[in-house]
């Protein structure tokens, strides 16, 4: 399909069937899709997720009329049995585990996608370059998470990278960077909450990083709102050099905003916002607003000279599909570190590590740009 809007005009598609998401305008180049694996759909919404839905809908029903204590046993009884279906039929059945796909992205860098043990790919990516008024090469490598659905998702897939792009190219100075950021997620949020989109139980985390690099090196920023995470590892040295915090609401200083917002933080498996939620800070989940922001923490900018980038750092952008999987910060650092006997690592390596740990232990959808600065 064609999108536009006042900044760019391009195309977005679905990688890895008959459509190439890419398109060029106005110098910018920007790819924007989703890669399908086998089984992967975005059609309806299957029978488990409508019953899944509906106990999420029934959840926050019984847990806004809580504060009045006047539950009755019928509807108590009616929201155990349809949550109790959805658990039932939600249940992971590994022989419908759908494969890793992968496909080339911008100069040096690649994604990969599975939909793990689900039936829709609810995940997005965007990749955006352009050139700054300097000269200077600018990258965005971005990846959202949607939950409740992928509406949001690709919302922000044909919006946020290219408008994040357009803002960059007249702000040059990477000491600038983390209030254009702002600025940009605040701007995209608001278009989203004024659309006819019903984002009332749909949301979607998000996580990016800009690089702008030159003949002497790469400035790297890095910015998250949710779970979804970003960082850059040196593996000459062994150590992540840069990384974002996921936004969790049984931590602070999450949990004290919410509580302060007149929400509240309840533990259903893991600690949610009113019960619901897992992550304090997404888009859309607007029947949360305003305990569930989208406000990002931005990571200003740091620079690789050109002899740091000489022994290859990689940048790293993921959703929590990923991260679940390597839970341990070693296993991760195990993958992307200098072996011994191992003077530099290539991509193709790094994707073989990644993906072999991936393809072992897929239950949530899940996206993973990785790239060599």
């Amino acid at each position: 399909m064609e999108i536009v809007h006042r900044y760019v005009k391009y195309k977005a598609g679905v990688l890895g069937s008959k459509k190439v998401a890419t398109g060029q305008t106005q110098g910018i180049f920007v790819e924007s899709a989703r890669l399908k694996g086998k089984g992967a759909t975005a059609s309806k919404p299957t029978s488990v997720q409508i019953l899944r839905r509906k106990a999420e809908t029934m959840l926050r029903e019984f847990l806004q009329s809580s504060k009045t204590f006047k539950i009755s046993i019928i509807g108590a009884l009616s929201f155990s049995a349809v949550l109790l279906a959805a658990v039932l039929h939600a249940k992971p059945i590994r022989r419908n585990v759908n494969p890793m796909t992968s496909q080339s992205l911008g100069l040096s860098s690649r994604v990969y996608q599975t939909v793990g043990m689900y039936a829709e790919q609810e995940d997005r990516y965007c990749y955006a370059m352009s050139s700054a008024t300097n000269g200077d090469l600018i990258e965005i490598f971005a990846v959202f998470d949607g939950h409740g659905g992928g509406k949001v998702s690709s919302f922000l897939e044909t919006n946020l990278a290219p408008r994040l792009m357009e803002n960059l190219i007249l702000t040059p100075d990477p000491a600038d960077w983390p209030g254009v950021v702002k600025s940009t997620f605040k701007q995209v949020d608001e278009i989203l909450n004024n659309s006819k989109l019903n984002i009332k139980e749909e949301g979607s985390t998000a996580t990016l990083a800009v690089v702008q690099t030159n003949e002497n090196g790469s400035h790297v920023l890095l910015a998250n709102t949710g779970d979804s995470r970003s960082l850059v590892f040196l593996p000459d040295k062994n150590i992540t050099a840069m990384k974002t915090v996921d936004h969790k609401p049984g931590e602070e200083p999450e949990k004290s905003r919410i509580l302060a917002a007149g929400g509240r933080v309840i533990h259903h498996g893991v600690f949610r916002v009113n019960g619901i939620l897992a992550t304090s800070r997404s888009f859309g989940d607007s029947d949360l607003h305003p305990y569930v922001i989208s406000e990002p923490d931005v990571y200003p900018a740091i620079w690789f000279d050109k002899t740091e980038r000489a022994n290859r750092p990689y940048l790293v952008v993921a959703s929590d599909g990923f991260w679940d999987v390597l839970l341990n910060p070693t296993m991760l650092e195990e993958c992307l570190r200098n072996r011994e006997g191992e003077a530099k690592v290539d991509l193709a390596t790094m994707e073989r590590r990644l993906t072999s740990e991936c393809i072992k232990r897929p239950v949530d959808n899940l996206t993973l740009i990785v790239a060599e600065l």
